[in-house]
């Protein structure tokens, strides 16, 4: 495995100075934000000059990281939003005011209005960000509203979510729109001259899980392909092994109790009570980390404060505080963090999604020595077919025409239109250059029904740089990959070497253990306990009272109460008890003897 990080093997000015639409594909841990971070201040060991750079992520975690790591933008912005820090950040300065310390970042932005000045750093967000921006602060006749014209470089980091998330959330098709339409003006500036060209010279694409945007159009001759996984450095788990859901708690006690410090990435919430129930974990060594306010309204003051602090020195430290021996965490940190304990062995996944375990698998930069995946966990997504019909028919019934030969989305356009002329606002609908938007005056009408369309048709947003709706299709793409990854581990349940197979090609660096099911774990267990009492003496003469404890022992293990000792034992060996004499009323007939079965 190769030590060098994107900066290593990438060169600006050679591979993307003259390239608007870059995508870098490099492995979990590579450095690909620590390189982006090189274009804040500029670097003259990497040849990197300074840029102002926008960073758009799809995890919260990553904007408090950068709130507390950048300095430009902690001076500028002392507080974040609910989004991000540009709030601030993009605020346009006091006409007569002194620039100071920030006469690097002033930028004159033309429109018809003439300039506008402004000061701009780098600037941190997240994809939520950029769906609220657009919904209440773009303006086309706002020039400093312009993102394109803001930064030099835009970001998406981890763009795989853009995919990913879209089965859950809108933010994604926002992504998706404002790429485009930064690359549609400059294609528009190619075409004519006259057409103001954006500041923005380069949008940037990064994951280390390409999967999921394979489909993903790439505008020809102005994009490049970065495909560097195999020349970067990619953290991966030493050994990828498989475990049924009724084993897990069981395993985890032991490594708890052997002193091992574990992670897991849990598809719901838990909070450490709940975890620990019928089993001997303390839950004073068990943390939480989620983002559902509602949930954290329902923790203990103890658990909430203990959660806090293991974001917060997850953030300023990357290091999990030592006292926490588990960490039960969500998706909130399965990317976009780095966790930098040498001294966590474990990680569990229950996710079923490639994108998913690739990144969780990432996050102990060091590598840890087992990852675990829960082969039979439940996940956000219905295997039932009703499930798949109603997403199926949702989106077919907004493509197919009806009666009338419409669309379900031309008549949603049809009837926005109807709207727009009744509120007299004739030249809103479908005119990138509007001069008004829903939250104008009199668009009051307009704004309640995007809405209310939101509402009905999950495959169908407004696009707010056209002023119409548009078929969201990234979500169908996200459910399409998420069921194509479910329905390989339902094979994978028919045809256990099929896991073997799978998680071999996702992690070649990793070994890749045969998967055992519950079963067949209780009789390897069963079966070593047995070997060691042979072992320990073949000769050995057992009592009553000996074999009732063996009996106890054995039902541990399978879960089960029955009280034979040759019906347990029939189970997993070829080994049975029998009585040490024929005579039930001599003394030697009291004691057993542990023989092999006939």
């Amino acid at each position: 495995m190769t030590d060098k990080t994107v900066a290593d093997v990438i060169s600006y000015k050679r591979d993307m100075e003259d390239k608007r639409f870059i995508q870098i594909y490099a492995g979990v841990g590579s450095g690909k934000n620590y390189f982006i971070e090189r274009f804040f201040t500029g670097d003259e060991k990497y040849d990197i000059p300074k840029m102002t750079v926008l960073l758009i992520t799809s995890r919260r975690a990553k904007v408090d990281e950068y709130q507390l790591t950048d300095e430009d933008a902690e001076n500028l912005s002392k507080s974040i939003g609910k989004w991000g820090n540009m709030h601030k950040v993009l605020a346009e300065a006091m006409e007569n005011g002194n620039p100071g310390e920030y006469e690097d970042h002033v930028r004159i932005i033309s429109g018809i209005w003439g300039e506008s000045r402004i000061y701009q750093t780098s600037a941190v967000c997240t994809n939520a960000f950029i769906e609220k921006y657009l919904q209440h602060q773009y303006n086309p006749q706002v020039p400093t509203s312009h993102l394109w014209n803001l930064f030099d470089m835009i970001v998406i980091d981890e763009v795989h979510s853009v995919i990913m998330d879209a089965t859950y959330q809108s933010a994604p098709f926002y992504i998706h729109k404002l790429v485009n339409e930064i690359l549609r003006r400059h294609k528009q500036a190619d075409i004519d001259k006259e057409s103001p060209r954006p500041q923005c010279k380069n949008i940037v694409l990064m994951t280390g899980s390409p999967e999921p945007i394979k489909r993903m159009s790439v505008p020809p001759n102005v994009s490049v392909k970065l495909d560097i996984v195999d020349q970067c450095r990619n953290v991966v788990p030493q050994n990828i092994r498989f475990i049924e859901m009724a084993s897990v708690k069981k395993q985890i006690e032991s490594q708890l109790n052997r002193g091992e410090r574990i992670l897991y990435f849990s598809n719901h919430t838990i909070l450490p009570e709940e975890f620990c129930t019928d089993t001997s974990i303390d839950p004073s060594m068990v943390a939480s980390s989620f983002s559902k306010p509602e949930r954290r309204t329902t923790m203990n003051e103890e658990d909430l404060k203990k959660m806090e602090a293991v974001e917060q020195a997850i953030r300023e430290t990357c290091l999990i505080p030592q006292d926490v021996r588990l960490l039960i965490s969500t998706s909130r940190n399965k990317e976009g963090i780095n966790i930098k304990d040498e001294d966590i062995q474990h990680i569990y996944v229950e996710s079923h999604n490639r994108s998913d375990i690739i990144q969780m698998a990432g996050r102990v930069r060091c590598g840890a020595e087992n990852l675990f995946v829960i082969t039979d966990s439940i996940g956000f997504q219905s295997k039932s077919t009703a499930k798949e019909i109603d997403r199926r028919f949702s989106w077919d019934y907004m493509l197919a025409p009806n009666d009338n030969g419409k669309k379900t989305i031309d008549r949603v356009n049809q009837f926005l239109e109807q709207l727009c002329k009744e509120c007299k606002l004739e030249d809103f609908y479908d005119n990138r250059e509007a001069n008004v938007t829903i939250n104008s005056k009199g668009a009051e009408k307009v704004k309640a029904y995007v809405t209310y369309i939101h509402e009905k048709f999950p495959y169908i947003r407004y696009d707010y740089f056209r002023n119409v709706f548009s078929s969201y299709y990234l979500k169908l793409d996200g459910e399409e990959y998420q069921m194509d990854n479910e329905k390989l581990f339902q094979e994978a349940e028919d045809d256990h070497t099929k896991y073997q197979t799978m998680f071999q090609e996702w992690f070649p660096e990793s070994l890749v253990h045969p998967f055992v099911s519950r079963e067949d774990q209780q009789k390897q267990e069963a079966l070593a306990y047995i070997e060691n009492l042979i072992k320990t003496d073949s000769a050995r003469i057992y009592t009553d009272d000996d074999v009732h404890v063996i009996i106890q022992d054995l039902n541990k293990i399978f879960d089960t109460t029955l009280s034979n000792i040759n019906v347990l034992m029939k189970k997993f060996c070829d080994y049975k008890f029998k009585r040490a004499g024929k005579d039930p009323k001599k003394p030697r007939y009291k004691n057993l003897l542990l023989v092999p079965a006939e």
